[in-house]
C-alpha cells in the first residue's frame, strides 16, 4: 500500500520545480542584498561615507567572516576540549568544559539581577532589562 504519492509524475517535472525553485530563492536574495545596501535619504549618510558603501559592507562582511573562521581554531571552546580528550576517555567531562566557559557569561546576571530591582534610583528600563536578560536561565 502506497501511502505516500509524489507530486511530480517524472523526473524532469521534478527538476522543473527545482530550478524554479532556485531562481525564487536566487530572485528573493538579489531583492533583499538590494535593499540592503541602499542608502535612505533619511538616514542623512555624509557623501563621502555613501559612495563607498557597498564596498565598504562587503569587504567588512568577508574581513569578519575570516575572524570568525580563525576564532574557531584558537577559542577556548575548541582547545580546551581537545586538551582534555589527551587527558581522559569521558565524553561528559570533555563536553562539559565549554558549558562551564559558557555559564560564567550568565552568571553575573543570574547572581546580580535582584540589585537593580531594589534599588529605587533605578529607572523601570534596565529593572525589565534585567529580568529580560536572566529569563533564560530561570526556565
Amino acid at each position: 500500500m502506497n501511502v505516500l504519492r509524489c507530486r511530480f509524475e517524472t523526473l524532469s517535472s521534478f527538476i522543473t520545480a527545482i530550478i524554479a525553485l532556485c531562481k525564487d530563492t536566487m530572485n528573493w536574495l538579489k531583492n533583499f542584498f538590494l535593499r540592503t545596501f541602499q542608502i535612505k535619504p533619511e538616514d542623512e549618510v555624509p557623501e563621502a561615507v555613501a559612495v563607498n558603501f557597498k564596498h565598504n559592507v562587503l569587504v567588512n562582511t568577508v574581513e569578519l567572516s575570516f575572524y570568525f573562521f580563525a576564532d574557531s581554531f584558537w577559542s577556548i571552546n575548541t582547545i580546551l576540549p581537545v586538551f582534555a580528550a589527551s587527558l581522559t576517555d569521558e565524553p561528559f567531562l570533555i563536553g562539559l568544559i565549554p558549558a562551564i566557559v559558557n555559564a560564567g557569561w550568565f552568571c553575573r546576571s543570574y547572581f546580580l539581577s535582584n540589585v537593580p530591582v531594589t534599588c529605587p534610583k533605578f529607572c523601570r528600563f534596565p529593572k525589565e532589562w534585567v529580568y529580560l536578560n536572566a529569563y533564560h536561565l530561570l526556565y
